[in-house]
C-alpha cells in the first residue's frame, strides 16, 4: 500500500538512479502530471464547460456543443507554464545541511489548433471539426542539493531531473441538432505522445574531491490509444443549459525505454525497454450553466472509477502477473463516496469538481471570467495535500463578429510524498511541494 500511495513522478527519478531493472508502474500515466484540458476560455472558467461549449473547444469538452456554431471557425492557442518545485525532508532531516531544494522551470507549448465546419440541415445544423489538443501536461522538474553528514566520509549530493512532453489528442468530432433545443455529438480521439525524463545524480566525497560519482538517467515513454466521447446538450429556455458526456475507456499502448550510465565506470551503460497495454476507466461528466442577463454560472462533475484501471498485458515489472497487478489496483485505487438511500448503500467515485463564472460588459465585447478546479488523488488514503487545486481567471475580447481573443491565467498547487534519497545510504521521507502557473492565449476567427 505504501508503494502505491507514493506513485508520483519523483519515484521515477529514484528508480532510474537506483536501477534500470524496475521500470515505472504503467498506471502512473493516470496519476502524474496534471490535466487542465484545452482552450483559454474553458480553462478560465475552471473547465466547467460541458453545458456551454459554443466554440471549437466543444470538440473536447462536449462535442454536442459544436451544433451551436453557425460559421466556419479557425482556432489556435498557446500556453506558457512556470513550474516551481520545493523539497522538504520529513525524516532524518538533521543528517543533511546546506540544503538547496528549490527549482523553477519554464515551458512553452501549443495548446490547441483546430477548424470547425458547419452545414445547414432541415432540422438545424450539422457541424464537424478537426484539431489537435494538448490535454495533459507531463512537464516536471526536481532538484535537491545538500551535504549528507550521516556518513563518516561526508559527501556532497546533487540530484535533479527535468521532464517534458504531454498527452495530446487529435480529435475528429461532429454534432447534430435533433430538435430546436437539443443536440448530440460524437468525438473520435486519437491519443499520442508521452514523456521524456532526464535525471542526474552527482556525489563528491569531501575528503577526496577526485573521487566523484556521476550517474545520468533517461526515460522515454511513448503512448498511443483511441477512444470515443458521446455528448448531449439541452437548452431549457434562455436561462438553463444542461450537458453530459460519456467517454469510453482508452487502451493505451505504452512503450518505455530506460537508460542509466555511470561515469565512474565508463563501460557501465544499461538500457532496457518494455511494452505493455493498460486500459483507463469509463468517464462520465455532467454539467449545468445558468445564463442571467450578462452573467454565466457553470459547474461540472466528472466521474472516473480509477479502481477500474486494468492491465491488458503482463505488467512492466519483474514480479507479479497481470491478474495480480489488476487486483492490487482494484484494492488500492479509486477513492469513493458512500451514499445511503433507504436501506441500500451505493458507492460513487470521488469526482473532479469544476466551477466557473463569466460576466460580459454590455456593448463592449469585454468579458471577465473566473474558475476553480479540484482534481483529487486517484489512490485511496492519499494525503489531502496530494489533491490538485487550481484557481483561474481570464479576459475575453470580442473585437467584432469575426475575431475573438481570450487570455487566461491559472495557478495550481499540490504535493507529492516519496522516500528513498538515492545513494544517501539511508531512506529519507520527503515531500515535493509543486506550484504551477500557466498563461494561455487563444484566438478564434469566424467567417
Amino acid at each position: 500500500m505504501l508503494l502505491l500511495n507514493k506513485l508520483v513522478h519523483s519515484f521515477l527519478i529514484g528508480a532510474l538512479m537506483a536501477s534500470v531493472s524496475q521500470p515505472a508502474l504503467a498506471q502512473e500515466i493516470f496519476s502524474k502530471g496534471f490535466e487542465l484540458g484545452a482552450g483559454s476560455r474553458a480553462i478560465a472558467m475552471g473547465g466547467a464547460y460541458t453545458s456551454i461549449s459554443d466554440d471549437y473547444l466543444a470538440s473536447w469538452w462536449n462535442p454536442a456543443g459544436l451544433a451551436q456554431i453557425g460559421r466556419f471557425e479557425v482556432f489556435g492557442s498557446l500556453d506558457r507554464l512556470t513550474r516551481e518545485s520545493k523539497i522538504d525532508l520529513l525524516t532524518n532531516a538533521s543528517g543533511f545541511s546546506d540544503i538547496n531544494a528549490e527549482d523553477e522551470q519554464n515551458y512553452t507549448n501549443v495548446n490547441s489548433v483546430g477548424l470547425v465546419f458547419p452545414y445547414s440541415t432541415a432540422k438545424g445544423r450539422l457541424v464537424m471539426s478537426i484539431g489537435l489538443n494538448r490535454i495533459k501536461s507531463f512537464d516536471s522538474n526536481f532538484h535537491f542539493k545538500s551535504v549528507d553528514e550521516k556518513k563518516d566520509d561526508f559527501v556532497n549530493l546533487d540530484w535533479s531531473a527535468i521532464g517534458r512532453e504531454s498527452l495530446d489528442a487529435l480529435i475528429i468530432a461532429s454534432a447534430l441538432d435533433i430538435s430546436p433545443n437539443a443536440s448530440i455529438g460524437l468525438a473520435l480521439n486519437f491519443w499520442k505522445d508521452g514523456s521524456d525524463l532526464e535525471s542526474g545524480f552527482r556525489k563528491v566525497f569531501r575528503d577526496d574531491n577526485s573521487d566523484v560519482v556521476r550517474k545520468a538517467g533517461s526515460q522515454d515513454i511513448d503512448i498511443s490509444g483511441m477512444n470515443f466521447k458521446l455528448g448531449a446538450l439541452f437548452r431549457m429556455g434562455r436561462v438553463l443549459q444542461i450537458g453530459a458526456t460519456v467517454a469510453t475507456p482508452i487502451t493505451f499502448k505504452v512503450k518505455e525505454s530506460l537508460t542509466v550510465s555511470a561515469e565512474t565506470f565508463p563501460d557501465s551503460l544499461s538500457t532496457v525497454s518494455f511494452e505493455h497495454k493498460i486500459r483507463s476507466p469509463w468517464t462520465i461528466t455532467t454539467g449545468a450553466s445558468i445564463h442571467l442577463l450578462n452573467f454565466v454560472f457553470s459547474g461540472d462533475l466528472e466521474f472516473s472509477d480509477w479502481s477500474q484501471i486494468r492491465y491488458k498485458t503482463d505488467p512492466p515489472f519483474e514480479r507479479g502477473s497481470m491478474a495480480e497487478a489488476n487486483q492490487l489496483i482494484a484494492e488500492n485505487y479509486g477513492p469513493h463516496h458512500k451514499i445511503e438511500i433507504g436501506q441500500v448503500d451505493f458507492t460513487i467515485p470521488k469526482p473532479r469538481v469544476r466551477l466557473g463564472a463569466e460576466f460580459t460588459i454590455p456593448q463592449t465585447g469585454l468579458s471577465f471570467r473566473g474558475g476553480y478546479f479540484n482534481d483529487p488523488a486517484i489512490v485511496k488514503d492519499a494525503h489531502s495535500d496530494e489533491d490538485k487545486e487550481f484557481y483561474s481567471g481570464g479576459l475575453g475580447f470580442q473585437f467584432d463578429n469575426h475575431v475573438k481573443l481570450d487570455l487566461t491565467f491559472v495557478h495550481g498547487s499540490w504535493s507529492n510524498f516519496d522516500s528513498a534519497q538515492p545513494e544517501s545510504g539511508e531512506f529519507v521521507d520527503y515531500v515535493q511541494e509543486i506550484k504551477a502557473n500557466k498563461l494561455i492565449v487563444s484566438l478564434a476567427i469566424r467567417y
